[in-house]
């Protein structure tokens, strides 16, 4: 009991048993033991499960388990928790909590099912990140009560499923709230009140638009303290109509000092047409009906700790107004983190009015934040206010006639 498993990469234990069924070891197993918290690993290419958490008979049941910002990648039984529905003594223990790992399909084969599988326990998912998973992603099998929260579903087949009903003494219960669910459209069962987690710990839920790249740069082994952050460099794209879907390939023009491996989060701001990211390119579908050109913010990650936010200016075909990007240089917040009060500071040599904008990650502007303190000699300065501003990450952007330019800042509280 009270066991601490952190900053481990666990991997290539096998070989060739995509199946799981030459080898029972897993990656990781957790059984007869209480209070164990599995933290800040990577996971993948192992026999059978990659984390399973279950019984060794009636007096070895794994419980009170916590497994967080943990990565799992290349395997197809990622994690099972019971493993029969014939160990009824299973009944009661098998609590566990998932927070903030990343389900990875990008790499090799994917990941492909059981992300958790669960029978009989209280489990809590929560602030997860899955991507690309190609059969299902988390099934509320027998006797199982599942609280799924505030988790991130991106391109990823049937991300809760449920079975077993009318075979235990009670149902599956699998209950879904605050999560995003992005070109992910089919499974989605729920069904029952599981349990409040609140009723048996204190926490409180990031964001389910910043879980992206939260958990891309925090889940797996501990970053290296002296990684550099990446450099988005702004993109300009010129559509032919208002009619076709476009891929952009922001990151293809994105730049990192050390070599890390760049992802895409989330586009941060409200776009006149349509945006979502899959396979790690943006989607774009124009409006239609648009008259004027478009710009849309993203997030890049390095996953070793390091973001930047991106710029891709959209021009469309029947106007005469082309935007175009200022360099990064152009504009700072500082300091940054902010706690009540910052300096943007401007330059430019443009005479067209200035206009400044903050919005959340979630592209809800925020009025009133920004006052303008001084100018002269192409400097702009403008006090920001963060008092009324929530803990998180935001985006300030600049546009000065046709010119735009953008910078992230964080709200400490």
């Amino acid at each position: 009991n009270n066991v601490i498993i952190q900053n481990l990469e666990i991997f290539d234990s096998y070989d060739g048993d995509w199946g799981g069924t030459t080898h029972s070891t897993d990656g990781i197993t957790v059984y007869g033991a209480k209070n164990v918290w599995i933290d800040q690993c990577w996971i993948n290419l192992c026999a059978d499960g990659a984390l399973d958490i279950r019984s060794n008979g009636a007096s070895a049941i794994g419980d009170f388990v916590t497994v967080s910002y943990t990565r799992f990648s290349d395997h197809n039984k990622v994690m099972l928790i019971a493993s029969s529905d014939n160990n009824t003594f299973n009944q009661g223990y098998l609590n566990v909590t998932l927070h903030h790992c990343w389900f990875d399909g990008t790499i090799e084969k994917g990941v492909n099912q059981r992300m958790p599988r669960v029978r009989f326990g209280d489990v809590h998912v929560l602030n997860n990140y899955y991507e690309e998973i190609g059969f299902y992603c988390i099934a509320a099998n027998f006797e199982s009560d599942l609280y799924v929260e505030n988790t991130y579903f991106r391109n990823s087949s049937d991300p809760h499923i449920m079975n077993n009903f009318g075979q235990g003494i009670e149902d599956p219960d699998l209950v879904a709230v605050g999560n995003i669910y992005e070109y992910s459209s089919s499974s989605q069962a729920t069904g029952g009140d599981a349990f409040l987690p609140g009723d048996f710990y204190t926490y409180t839920p990031d964001p389910t638009h910043e879980i992206p790249a939260l958990v891309m740069n925090e889940a797996g082994t501990f970053n290296a303290p002296d990684n550099i952050a990446p450099v988005a460099n702004p993109d300009t794209l010129e559509l032919m109509n208002l009619t076709a879907l476009v891929v952009i390939e922001a990151v293809d023009n994105d730049t990192d000092a050390d070599g890390g491996d760049l992802r895409l989060g989330v586009v941060v701001n409200e776009t006149d047409g349509e945006v979502g990211i899959q396979s790690n390119r943006i989607l774009y579908k124009p409006n239609p009906n648009a008259t004027d050109n478009d710009t849309l913010l993203y997030q890049l990650v390095d996953t070793q700790g390091g973001i930047d936010t991106g710029m891709v200016v959209i021009l469309n075909p029947f106007t005469s107004t082309k935007d175009r990007l200022l360099p990064d240089a152009a504009l700072s917040v500082s300091p940054n983190p902010v706690v009540n009060e910052a300096l943007v500071r401007y330059s430019s040599s443009l005479t067209d009015a200035i206009q400044v904008q903050v919005f959340d990650l979630a592209g809800r502007a925020y009025h009133g934040s920004v006052q303008e303190q001084a100018s002269g000699a192409g400097t702009y300065q403008f006090t920001l206010n963060t008092r009324a501003l929530a803990a998180g990450t935001y985006i300030v952007q600049v546009r000065q006639g046709q010119w735009l330019t953008a910078e992230r800042f964080v709200v400490a509280k």
